[in-house]
């Protein structure tokens, strides 16, 4: 079964972005959160301290692009941009509109009422420190998870775990499926890996710059194949009108 990425589409008139020619619009292509998130993303916004992000959901297509920019982006199915449980905040432009020290501590606070957490835990300038992940569900079990790191990834990771973690383990057959849905493979769905699920497998490694060693079994390439199947599913759905938009 192929992965199913849950998110709705935010309207733009909640989203104040950095992009268009006024530099306050996100592209409709990046204004999806996961479902629960997007209420505490739409609290942020009512707030009367609204965010201002250059960054909400992101792409198979544009993780890659940033990881080969050497951006210090996470791999395809490994950031939370990917799953819509994160955002990037303009923490200049915050600080300048809601903060008299314009203290990065003040804002870390104020994220976490509303459930986001910084992706640096140390309060200060410096790379990352506009990246938030939503915990608001169960703080506590993501903060424990991330406990003695001064990073909250491993509390995103366990999160990404807790929602398609089943999704990333694929059978045979599952991987047979997928890379068909991907229009890499059109033989049998048989779960026999031959020559001809083998060249797609291959196919999709070279193609998301992942070890060529034609092996579905890795768990990298089980969960970048899982991510981007799931994705251009999710593609489908928003073509179809068949993604909510948030209200």
């Amino acid at each position: 079964m192929l992965m199913q990425i849950d998110l709705v589409a935010m309207p733009a008139s909640l989203v104040v972005g950095i992009y268009g020619k006024s530099k306050n619009e996100m592209p409709s292509r990046a204004r999806f959160l996961q479902s629960k998130v997007a209420g505490a993303y739409a609290a942020l916004m009512t707030s009367g301290k609204p965010v201002k992000v250059s960054d909400m959901c992101r792409s198979p297509e544009s993780s890659l692009a940033a990881v080969k920019a050497g951006r210090g982006a996470q791999r395809p199915g490994y950031s939370g941009h990917n799953y819509g449980f994160s955002i990037d905040v303009d923490v200049t432009q915050w600080l300048k509109s809601h903060s008299k020290g314009r203290h990065k501590e003040e804002l870390d606070e104020f994220m976490n009422e509303h459930g986001w957490y910084c992706h640096r835990k140390d309060h200060l300038r410096a790379m990352e420190d506009w990246h938030y992940n939503y915990f608001g569900d169960d703080p506590d079990r993501y903060l424990a998870a991330c406990a003695r790191k001064q990073r909250t990834a491993s509390g995103l990771e366990q999160l990404i775990q807790d929602h398609y973690g089943d999704a990333m383990t694929l059978t045979k057959i599952d991987v047979q499926t997928a890379l068909e849905s991907l229009h890499l493979y059109a033989g049998a769905i048989d779960g026999l890996i031959g020559p001809i699920s083998k060249e797609a497998i291959l196919a999709f490694q070279r193609a998301w710059m992942l070890t060529t060693d034609g092996d579905w079994k890795g768990p990298q390439f089980q969960r970048t194949l899982s991510f981007v199947a799931g994705f251009a599913d999710l593609q489908e759905r928003v073509a179809a009108g068949e993604i909510p938009i948030f209200s």
